[in-house]
């Protein structure tokens, strides 16, 4: 019976090489560092809140013995990036960042890119004319998403904003609204479930 079964692996490896191997390569997984447009003006805390999020929202348990991913890191991604990005925004000043997603996926051999874009983050605050004189606090933040599938050539690019405008809160702050933006965009696009499903 051992022999049968042996027999019968043989066979499929002879048949289906091409397939097998396939299936043993991870998938090679950009993570780019999280864009900073002239508009936003972000905490380093609230920065790294993000960065945690995005972390943890790719990573795939028991990575280190299964070996399913493999973490392209941004010191290699982000000068290839710019480089592209650079060339795409001469040529038209038109274009989007999510243009360059396809060159920049090609460029490294990789398999699926997210990249999170903090495109607006600000807050001004004021005392209230009235006779508690509170503290009011006006506030707004943008985070754009992008996530790349070089395997399927699926491009899913979607934006979140966030207002407050009430007496002030710590809820109600800029950094906050920018957490709660990539959280939900998270929460919506399910980029570790994307990529894993694709593979």
């Amino acid at each position: 019976m051992k022999r049968i079964i042996v027999l019968f692996l043989i066979i499929c490896a002879a048949i289906f090489p091409t397939s097998i191997t396939k299936a043993q390569e991870p998938i090679r997984l950009v993570t780019l560092p999280i864009i900073i447009t002239s508009q936003a003006r972000a905490s380093s805390d609230a920065l790294n809140q993000m960065k945690v999020k995005i972390a943890r929202s790719m990573h795939v348990p028991l990575n280190g013995t299964l070996k399913k991913v493999e973490y392209i890191p941004s010191t290699e991604s982000s000068p290839v990036l710019q480089d592209i990005w650079s060339k795409i925004y001469q040529s038209n000043k038109k274009a989007k960042l999510k243009e360059a997603m396809k060159p920049l996926a090609d460029e490294l051999n990789a398999d699926f890119i997210v990249c999170t874009v903090l495109y607006s983050c600000n807050e001004m605050t004021s005392m209230s004319m009235g006779f508690d004189h509170s503290t009011l606090l006006q506030s707004n933040a943008g985070v754009e998403m992008i996530l790349f599938d070089n395997r399927t050539g699926e491009l899913i690019n979607k934006k979140r904003s966030k207002f407050f405008n009430d007496e002030y809160s710590p809820r109600g702050t800029a950094d906050a609204l920018a957490v709660e933006c990539l959280t939900e965009l998270i929460e919506e696009l399910k980029p570790r479930e994307r990529m894993l499903t694709n593979d």
